[in-house]
């Protein structure tokens, strides 16, 4: 890119600043790639776990330590599964948002159109994403007996900082 380049176009350095961050935010994404989706899941401790984290991975961390049923295990097991494909879906749609992001940085033809329309489709697949976390908590909350979410409110009380 010219030194000049943002002269000349007009553009807000504003602009030039939310895309330099977001692409900072972006290398995060990248520097630990996802699970496999097809990774095989290992019995352990009786509990369904996984040998990398991330969707489909390792239980959620607030139930970690917490004495569940077969029957619980299972169905958290499914849960986590049937979800999946949709987290999987975003992913793909963000990291390919980032990668265009990143080479229309790079390219003397800067297009700031372009690079909103990219920086609102990693946004959008972000908030997917919560909101798919934020859903399979919900379902995975559902499934604790009163006593279970009493247990893990005090847990979560004795520990502020941990992430549901």
């Amino acid at each position: 890119m010219r030194p000049d380049a943002s002269h000349s176009t007009g553009e807000p350095m504003k602009s030039r600043l939310f895309i330099a961050a977001l692409l900072a935010a972006s290398f995060s994404v990248h520097a630990q790639p996802s699970a496999p989706v097809d990774q095989p899941c290992m019995a352990k401790m009786g509990r369904h776990e996984h040998a990398a984290s991330g969707p489909g991975g390792a239980l959620p961390p607030f139930l970690h330590g917490m004495k569940l049923s077969e029957r619980q295990q299972d169905q958290v097991f499914e849960l986590m599964h049937a979800q999946v494909p949709a987290m999987r879906q975003q992913e793909k749609q963000l990291r390919k948002s980032l990668d265009a992001l990143r080479q229309l940085a790079l390219d003397e033809r800067f297009n700031e159109t372009r690079a909103q329309a990219l920086a609102q489709s990693a946004a959008s697949s972000q908030t997917e994403m919560a909101l798919l976390k934020v859903q399979l908590d919900r379902k995975v909350l559902a499934l604790l007996s009163a006593d279970q979410r009493k247990q893990l409110a005090a847990k979560i009380a004795s520990r502020p900082d941990l992430p549901l």
